[in-house]
């Protein structure tokens, strides 16, 4: 049983890393009563296998992991914070305030299944770094630990261009087309592809 703790005290905690001890970490404190933010840079849990121990930076058994992250992922104490990192601390001892920079899936998380089927269509290929090996894939991409990795959405690599425009043979800024589309500008978005290819 948990001790009760002083009412000045916050209850709150950040977890840094997406190892399997920070997951652990993690539930620990869920366990205890205390709200925990897991904060990784990965665009899924389990795979700083570097940070885990792991000598050869290969993922941790999938065996052990993947229990620990659906009890992870169904408890509500715990937020994940994926794609993220931290930009700043301030504050004192029992007063923190952590800055979190997110940077985009260009997938929602929330609608994603993880079907495959937009991996399937994209022709743009780009490459990775996957324990020390280049390896080249679609630019949208289920994360690199496979289907069951937490998220499992898909994720869209861009490295500074847009995989899909520079992929299309027209020049169309794709992206562009399908916000502009799915906000219900169809003049803009035809207008974006005139511009590029004029009929």
């Amino acid at each position: 049983m948990a001790a009760k703790s002083d009412p000045g005290i916050s209850q709150g905690a950040a977890v840094i890393g997406s190892t399997v001890a920070a997951i652990q970490t993690a539930l620990t404190l869920a366990q205890m009563g205390v709200e925990v933010k897991i904060i990784t840079n990965s665009v899924a849990l389990g795979w700083d296998g570097a940070a885990s121990g792991v000598a050869d930076n290969s993922p941790p058994d999938q065996r052990f992991l993947w229990p620990l992250l659906l009890r992870m992922t169904s408890h509500p104490l715990i937020t994940l914070y994926s794609n993220a990192e931290v930009e700043s601390i301030e504050g004192k001892k029992d007063d923190l305030k952590i800055r979190v920079v997110q940077r985009p899936r260009y997938i929602r998380e929330d609608l994603c299944t993880a079907c495959g089927r937009c991996q399937v269509e994209c022709p743009a290929r780009v490459t990775s770094l996957l324990r020390g090996q280049r390896i080249t894939h679609s630019a949208i991409h289920t994360p690199l630990l496979g289907p069951k990795a937490i998220p499992s959405a898909y994720v869209i690599d861009k490295d500074g261009f847009a995989p899909c425009h520079v992929a299309c043979p027209l020049g169309i800024n794709v992206q562009g087309f399908v916000s502009l589309l799915g906000t219900g500008k169809t003049d803009k978005a035809l207008a974006l592809i005139n511009e590029a290819a004029p009929l």
